[in-house]
């Protein structure tokens, strides 16, 4: 699983044009406005997230699907780095309020399974094969073994200077 991340991760980014640009300078020594072929990156850089996640829609695979939702925001970071449509607050806010608006269509679309996707828990108590974090907290904490008290030879007190040794 390892190794498809990286895999989609180096096909993605050997395209990206932050990537490409920043190389390509960083190579020539030198400081472009643009690169050649640059609309070839811009759409790699944009359509490629969608593919892998439709990709992963029809092939009803997770990695696919994560992978392409954490390269839209590594898309959005490089189209970001070079224009500013507007304030980095205003579109946070409408970027958030996007977000709720599609999980809330999908929660609702997904009510019924469709495509082997479905947004209802398919058990009784949600809980297929994950760990209780809650309670695996608890036993970390309070399994702590209590402070031994120290044996052998216990040097008496003392008022000052001294060390602890008196009389």
């Amino acid at each position: 699983m390892a190794v498809q991340v990286v895999s989609l991760a180096a096909l993605y980014l050997s395209g990206n044009y932050y990537v490409v640009k920043e190389l390509g300078d960083m190579l020539n020594g030198t400081i472009s406005e643009t690169i050649p072929l640059a609309w070839f990156f811009w759409l790699w850089t944009i359509a490629l997230p969608f593919i892998y996640i439709t990709y992963g829609v029809r092939q009803r695979s997770l990695l696919l699907m994560r992978t392409g939702l954490f390269l839209i925001a590594a898309a959005v970071f490089t189209f970001r780095n070079y224009y500013h449509v507007m304030p980095i607050e205003l579109a946070l806010t409408a970027a958030g309020a996007l977000l709720v608006g599609v999980s809330w269509f999908l929660v609702k679309f997904l009510n019924n399974p469709k495509g082997g996707f479905t947004s209802k828990q398919l058990s009784e108590n949600g809980k297929d094969g994950e760990l209780n974090l809650e309670s695996l907290v608890v036993s970390e904490t309070f399994s702590r073994v209590g402070a031994q008290t120290p044996t052998g030879n216990v040097f008496g007190g003392g008022k000052f200077g001294g060390g602890g040794s008196s009389s």
